[in-house]
């Protein structure tokens, strides 16, 4: 089996772009149920600390999405298969540039909730992200309200 090449070819991904659609598939998988579940949790020192968890790894997503758009920006994908029908082509260009916009639109949305709730986002005791906003009641309910949406999208 030959080697992954690092950058996209005509004919597949690269070893980066397929490392950071992993790692962020990963973490997707992690970060929806675990925030299905620790909001169901009573309010306890375990429901706090999952909390940090998921927003250090909503954090990581964030920044991994960063990368990965930035990357792509560098790194063209190959092209669509050859013979798929145009309208194909447009659904998918359409379907993948949604995911973009959920990758990076859900944990802003965290971010703003938390901001506005005036609670830090510590990334793993690492270093304290700054608010993004001021404490506000209204804004903090908008942002949980898009926050659960983007979740269920």
């Amino acid at each position: 089996m030959p080697a992954v090449p690092l950058r996209n070819t005509h004919d597949r991904f690269g070893l980066v772009a397929q490392a950071l659609h992993w790692a962020m598939a990963g973490l997707i998988v992690v970060l929806v149920p675990l925030g299905v579940y620790m909001h169901e949790l009573p309010l306890s020192p375990r429901k706090l600390e999952l909390y940090g968890l998921h927003k250090s790894l909503g954090m990581t997503l964030l920044g991994l999405a960063v990368l990965r758009i930035l990357w792509r920006l560098m790194d063209p994908p190959p092209p669509p298969v050859a013979g798929a029908p145009a309208w194909q082509n447009r659904a998918a260009g359409a379907v993948h540039l949604a995911l973009y916009g959920l990758m990076v639109a859900m944990p802003l949305s965290g971010w703003i909730m938390s901001s506005a709730a005036n609670f830090p986002v510590s990334v793993f005791g690492l270093f304290t992200a700054p608010n993004l906003v001021g404490p506000d009641k209204g804004l903090e309910d908008l942002a949980k309200g898009v926050h659960f949406a983007l979740g269920l999208a």
